[in-house]
């Protein structure tokens, strides 16, 4: 592996890259990031980019959670960077169009040999990466086959060592065809519309590979049809899809968490000690060390060391199942001193009586810190949320490692728990659940059904979602953060009844000042909050696209909105969680036709 002569910013390594993701570099370069077995962790002191994080990481079932290493000296004169590699390989001449193969491994970009022989005294051409990749479902990814492509049907064999080709343009069009292809050493010729055809893979019988360029493999196995290949641009957005985990660090249960995480990284360490001292005489020296519960230690140790099963007990954990621990913190009241989370939980009826029908509480947030790991990746098609843990992370490195990458940020947020009750009721009329049905068949026809569940999409679920949409919009507004640094984080299950969950955070989380100057947390006190939210419900009653949107029976992406767009409702996408998907105007403030079906309706 190289290591990379560009500078990203190091939340960019986690979201909206990773490991496997293709970066476009200024310069026209573009540069794969490695396996996680190759960032150079080990010439400098790993400790201190550790990331405490004992909930999540044992959820995930890993030890540790490190930042990416961040750019710049270190002591011996030594700079810290994540390796890389080169994807695509093939490279073009950007002045004659000569195209040149290089090497995964290779440190330069590599210069036109061609015009260099030319104009010996000329200054070497820089030649640029080839925009045409070739994408499997199953992950691997592998250069377009130009020169097999190219030769097939044509009468002449390809021959990588004699044939020489290059890429041509041609003026006057904007298709694919104005990109054409030659062999100067045959004469074939062929416009690039033909390999976009369904059929061109299998044609020239190309068979997936297996290739892993950022853990260095060059062939593996791999059962995808050539059919099921996908000629694909190298900065599509289905070339790489990232799969991250988020956390908000709260004090739940944090002593079992970090005993657990304690025994873990010691248990080579008892399993030699076991022999000559008692479970309980290590429990006690080891958490005493660490000012833990000798108890809890003690009897946790037992359980680990009889395999009863808790090492990574909690990998497969539901993700409503894991938010519910975030959700009952956040309505109550926590001061713990030098803790990164601080709530102050506030009675609906310090608020405006108004309000008192909708919500049961508002919870001031002033400090909170978030942890974002990515776990895995796919391509072609999202991850999914049935998706298995250790599946996505063998793709995260060619040897197992005990850890993942992640950043963590701090901020501060409010939050909202609504009235179950005035939910209750609102979901007796049928006509709600008749409404949420159409986005339902729209996730049936949609190719990322898989994504979701089997089960019908909750009402409320959708109600809350839009709600946190246009309070971001109206509080970015009100206080001037811009949308993309507002999140939400929704606490409702989208098709189960396993926790009673009605709640949503809207916090800020950007890593820098902007997310820690108080202005959220002002805007949530009484007097000023409810303010906030009359005028987000009164601007959702009508959108500059009406009567179009508040009408449409499906838009946005996968047709899975019904009354939201970028007029009224849609955000950032890195503000929202389902990818400005399953929002709807009309069940919060009512329809045209029927305003009854808003649970909002009735706030004036």
């Amino acid at each position: 592996m190289r290591r990379t002569e560009r500078q990203i910013r190091r939340g960019s390594l986690i979201t909206p890259w990773g490991v496997g993701a293709i970066i476009p570099f200024p310069n026209d370069d573009t540069l794969m990031i490695a396996g996680l077995d190759n960032w150079y962790y080990e010439s400098e002191n790993p400790d201190e980019y550790e990331i405490e994080d004992y909930r999540l990481a044992e959820r995930l079932g890993v030890k540790v959670f490190r930042m990416p290493p961040d750019y710049h000296e270190r002591g011996l004169n030594r700079k810290v960077r994540i390796p890389s590699v080169r994807f695509p390989r093939w490279y073009y001449c950007p002045k004659c169009g000569y195209m040149q193969k290089v090497s995964y491994y290779s440190n330069i970009k590599p210069t036109c040999p061609e015009c260099l022989e030319k104009n010996p005294k000329a200054k070497p051409i820089n030649m640029i990466p080839d925009r045409y990749i070739v994408v499997c479902p199953e992950g691997h990814v592998d250069d377009f086959p130009f020169g097999e492509w190219l030769h097939f049907n044509s009468g002449h064999q390809y021959d990588p060592s004699t044939c020489k080709l290059k890429r041509l343009s041609r003026k006057g069009t904007t298709s694919y065809s104005i990109v054409q292809y030659e062999c100067t050493t045959c004469g074939v010729h062929k416009s690039f519309g033909d390999a976009l055809l369904p059929e061109a893979l299998s044609r020239i019988n190309f068979q997936c590979s297996g290739s892993m360029p950022w853990l260095g493999i060059d062939h593996s196995d791999c059962d995808s049809h050539a059919s099921e290949l996908k000629v694909s641009l190298v900065n599509s957005s289905n070339v790489w899809f990232g799969e991250t985990k988020s956390s908000i660090y709260i004090p739940y249960d944090d002593m079992k968490a970090k005993i657990r995480h304690d025994i873990e990284t010691n248990l080579t360490t008892i399993r030699l000690l076991i022999s000559g001292a008692s479970i309980s005489h290590i429990a006690e020296a080891l958490s005493k060390s660490k000012n833990l519960s000798t108890d809890m230690y003690c009897k946790m140790l037992e359980q680990r060391l009889n395999n009863e099963g808790w090492e990574n007990a909690n990998e497969t954990a539901n993700e409503d199942d894991y938010r519910k621990d975030e959700y009952d913190v956040l309505r109550t009241t926590i001061e713990i001193k030098d803790f990164p989370f601080r709530t102050k939980n506030l009675s609906i009826d310090n608020y405006d009586s108004k309000l008192s029908k909708y919500f049961k509480s508002i919870t001031l947030v002033p400090k909170l810190k978030e942890t974002r790991a990515l776990i895995g990746f796919s391509r072609l098609v999202p991850v999914g949320e049935k998706s298995d843990l250790k599946t996505l992370r063998k793709n995260m490195s060619r040897n197992p490692v005990d850890w993942l990458p992640a950043i963590e940020v701090y901020g501060e947020g409010i939050f909202f728990e609504f009235n179950y009750e005035t939910i209750k009721c609102w979901l007796e009329n049928e006509e709600v659940s008749k409404r949420i049905n159409l986005i339902d068949n729209a996730l049936l026809k949609s190719k990322l059904y898989h994504h979701y569940s089997d089960a019908s999409l909750k009402p409320e679920f959708v109600m809350i979602h839009t709600f946190a949409h246009l309070m971001i919009n109206q509080l970015s507004f009100e206080c001037g953060y811009g949308s993309s640094s507002l999140r939400e984080r929704i606490y409702c299950e989208k098709y189960a009844d396993r926790n009673e969950m009605h709640g949503v955070l809207i916090y800020t989380a950007s890593g820098d000042s902007e997310g820690s100057l108080g202005g959220l947390v002002n805007q949530g006190k009484p007097n000023a909050l409810e303010n906030t939210i009359f005028a987000a419900i009164e601007n959702a009653r009508w959108c500059s696209s009406d009567p179009v949107c508040i009408e449409s029976r499906g838009q946005g992406p996968d047709s899975c909105n019904l009354a939201a767009c970028y007029n009224c409702t849609l955000l950032p996408e890195t503000s929202c969680e389902y990818g400005n998907r399953l929002l709807d105007r009309g069940i919060v403030i009512g329809t045209l036709d029927n305003s009854s079906i808003g649970y909002f309706a009735d706030l004036k």
